[in-house]
């Protein structure tokens, strides 16, 4: 079969996976609006005065979360043998298989789910004023969010978010069981082994009067941090994404 993505067959592999999981995705879509409106209902309740900046940490963490279970839960089909086998064998390319997962996952769930938010709060909103008149409440609104005072905070933010999203994407392309745990797992601890190593050659053996010596004078700005931010996550969050389509290569293969 020909290896080079083709547009029209994409189009058709996604058309396929939609309809052998459309149960599935609207099960998904059900219980995220369930939890989310509950959890919506429960910090409003429980909250006398609920204003602008309430609504902020609350739609950043609910996403983070969601954002991690339903990504990491990519690839679904590697997690058993038969349905591995078939969608391993369909007549689509590597490239097609791999572009729809990312698409599907990251892509749009991080454009849809502000949507999924601001639709569920509104009767969130309306079950909690009808509970509760004497509390006030203030309704979601997404400029806060998008267009914050702190506009490096939320560059920051932005780009781990797609740095992480990117990482528990490719370890559900890599592992098979528990990917999402694994995940983390396995990048806490290059984390925590990187820092550590640092640490030691910087403050121990005095290497360069330290390593908060060598951090200012390498970023001596937030324009600085950024582009260092942005350019090491790239790099880091491509050669993950390359390393999970080969994962995926090999799997096929095999």
């Amino acid at each position: 079969m020909n290896q080079i993505f083709n547009f029209s067959r994409f189009i058709r592999y996604a058309r396929y996976q939609v309809s052998m999981n459309r149960k599935s995705i609207l099960l998904t879509i059900g219980g995220a609006s369930v939890a989310l409106f509950l959890l919506l209902l429960f910090f409003m309740l429980t909250t006398r005065h609920w204003q602008q900046h309430h609504w902020i940490p609350l739609f950043l963490i609910s996403a983070a979360i969601g954002g991690l279970l339903f990504i990491g839960n990519s690839f679904g089909f590697l997690r058993k043998k038969e349905s591995s086998l078939n969608t391993l064998m369909l007549p689509v390319s590597v490239q097609e298989k791999f572009i729809y997962e990312y698409t599907s996952k990251v892509i749009l769930y991080t454009a849809l789910f502000p949507i999924l938010f601001y639709f569920i709060s509104i009767p969130a909103l309306t079950v909690a004023q009808f509970i509760k008149p004497n509390h006030i409440y203030v309704s979601f609104s997404f400029v806060p969010i998008f267009n914050p005072a702190d506009k490096f905070l939320f560059k920051v933010a932005a780009y781990i978010y797609l740095f992480t999203s990117s990482l528990v994407f490719v370890g559900a392309s890599v592992f098979k069981k528990y990917p999402l745990v694994k995940t983390l797992i396995f990048v806490g601890a290059i984390i925590l082994i990187g820092f550590s190593y640092f640490y030691l050659a910087f403050e121990i053996f005095k290497i360069q009067n330290g390593m908060g010596y060598v951090v200012q004078k390498l970023i001596d700005s937030d324009d600085t941090g950024l582009i260092w931010l942005y350019w090491i996550l790239s790099i880091s969050a491509s050669t993950a994404l390359a390393y999970g389509f080969f994962k995926l290569k090999e799997k096929e293969v095999s």
